[in-house]
């Protein structure tokens, strides 16, 4: 199961991207996340699952359904955690928002970015 990709403006104002995939492989589950910052490489992580959850339960799971309910927990956390599945040019004009503020104090410029707020 392959999950929307999110996305992410950093500190620095690059974009980061994240995704992540579930999937069978001979019975055993597989977790696939990719994370990379735009135009650089990309970092992959590769967890298995072997053994499910709860065995001889009723709400037992096996090795595929528990990597797909970690998989989605994940996804889930990352958005909560402010990654959005947004275009690459949604993203783009997020950070196009972002105006610059310039003070001056003391013979010191000061330079913040102020962002526009979102209700």
């Amino acid at each position: 199961m392959k999950f929307p990709k999110l996305y992410q403006i950093s500190i620095t104002g690059k974009i980061k991207t994240w995704s992540i995939q579930a999937m069978d492989s001979y019975g055993v589950g597989i977790i696939i996340i990719n994370t990379s910052y735009e135009d650089s490489k990309v970092s992959e992580t590769i967890r298995s699952v072997v053994v499910g959850k709860n065995i001889g339960k009723s709400n037992e799971t096996t090795p595929v359904e528990q990597a797909e309910k970690e998989a989605r927990s994940e996804w889930k956390k990352m958005y909560n955690n402010g990654y959005r599945p947004e275009e690459e040019e949604d993203v783009e004009m997020e950070r196009t928002k972002q105006i610059p503020v310039e003070l001056f104090s003391s013979s010191r410029k000061i330079t913040m970015l102020r962002t526009q707020v979102r209700y």
